[in-house]
């Protein structure tokens, strides 16, 4: 039945995910070809659904541990789904900005919905599968929702753009449907087992920190600054930096169950130290990528490219899961809603923040984003000897029995 109701959820998180992907790539076209918005009231628009995002996931967060998750999840997808159609059928700034607002707020609210709803369905020691299975679902719906976006604006009209913008909204609708049907009599469990449980307060922080790392010196930037810096410094046309970003999202994307079972046969603080050197190594591909041009930056290039990817893959069967092992139940919606407030903070830093390195010239920006790989990699490594309880033993071995 457990595995029933993943396969449900893991389906609704594809199809949501498709409906994502068809509109957020052309969100800001929208606004400009079709809608004729100014650059700076779609930057506006765009700054107040990430802003309404943070505020979401704090107030969806703390609504969770409150209410339970069955009504945040049917709040925050319908006033999601009611945002991306009033902005598909906004014809002027101002109610632009509040769908906006709409949209950012069930988005945020959504998001700590994720970890809450894994726990509930899946049993500890498959936990980190269980996230893996979920990323590629939501990385491969992402990408199919983009393709299919594309082919449907074969012009610039206002209607095709409000049918992407109902068919993104149709999306969180049905998945809504779904997880309401699946989480009926369901709350979530967290193996509290392993021993030393104690000062969790102090390892969610330290959580927050090592998530914080994480998007500076990766997740914020391999869509911003990376390629800003790979026209401006190495001299790529836009179609060959979209092949390099496209080895980086089809790395992420074809070995992240591969990755996901040897997570399992690791801890999650050894893996996420590896995360950051695979990164450091990385980006070291891009500085040689920047001085040996124009011979060997091709294979430089992708070699950065391939590194993100499989960096990335680290990340969600091994975080989320110490996540849930970090905080008592009863505060597990909290947070995931701190930790999805923590990384739109710093998402709001780490692209501006890289734009204006690239200005400083490659060799910074490579040396800033390495460091602060490397940086994540030690205090991943530290909390590993510092509460084994909570990193190393975040779900107790399987037995062979069990397994069969």
């Amino acid at each position: 039945m457990r595995r029933h109701a993943l396969g449900v959820y893991l389906g609704g998180c594809l199809l949501s995910a498709v409906g994502s992907g068809i509109v957020a790539p052309f969100t800001a076209i929208y606004l400009t070809a079709a809608r004729g918005f100014p650059l700076g009231t779609v930057g506006l628009v765009l700054a107040v659904i990430a802003a309404a995002n943070i505020a979401g996931s704090l107030a969806g967060g703390l609504l969770i541990d409150r209410f339970g998750l069955r009504g945040v999840v049917a709040v925050s997808l319908v006033v999601q789904a009611a945002g991306w159609v009033a902005l598909g059928f906004a014809a002027t700034p101002g109610p632009a900005i509040a769908a906006a607002a709409l949209a950012g707020l069930g988005g945020g609210g959504f998001y700590p919905v994720s970890v809450p709803i894994l726990v509930a369905l899946v049993p500890p020691a498959r936990q980190r599968r269980a996230f893996s299975l979920r990323s590629t679902a939501t990385g491969l719906g992402t990408g199919v929702g983009a393709a299919l976006g594309g082919l449907l604006l074969g012009t610039t009209s206002v209607a095709a753009f409000q049918l992407m913008f109902v068919l993104n909204a149709a999306s969180y609708l049905l998945f809504c449907g779904l997880l309401l049907a699946v989480l009926r009599g369901r709350s979530p469990t967290v193996d509290r087992s392993a021993p030393g449980r104690g000062g969790v307060d102090g390892m969610l922080a330290w959580l927050l920190v090592l998530q914080t790392l994480l998007v500076l010196a990766g997740f914020g930037q391999f869509n911003a600054a990376v390629p800003l810096l790979l026209q401006t410094w190495v001299g790529l046309g836009t179609g060959l930096i979209g092949v390099v970003v496209a080895t980086g999202t089809t790395t992420l994307v074809v070995l992240q169950l591969a990755v996901g079972r040897l997570s399992e046969r690791r801890s999650p603080a050894t893996m996420l130290t590896a995360l950051g050197l695979v990164w450091a190594v990385g980006w070291g591909c891009g500085l040689v990528a920047v001085f040996l041009q124009p011979v060997g930056t091709t294979t430089a290039l992708v070699a950065m490219a391939v590194l993100y990817g499989v960096g990335a893959c680290v990340f969600q069967p091994n975080f989320q899961p110490l996540l849930a092992a970090a905080v008592p139940p009863a505060r597990l919606g909290r947070a995931s809603g701190y930790a999805a407030s923590a990384w739109g903070l710093a998402l709001v830093v780490a692209s501006p923040g890289g734009v204006l390195l690239v200005g400083a010239g490659p060799v910074l920006l490579w040396a800033v984003l390495a460091a602060l790989a490397l940086a994540s990699s030690a205090l991943a490594h530290r909390l590993g000897r510092l509460a084994p309880g909570v990193v190393e033993d975040s779900e107790p071995p399987v037995p062979a029995a069990s397994r069969r």
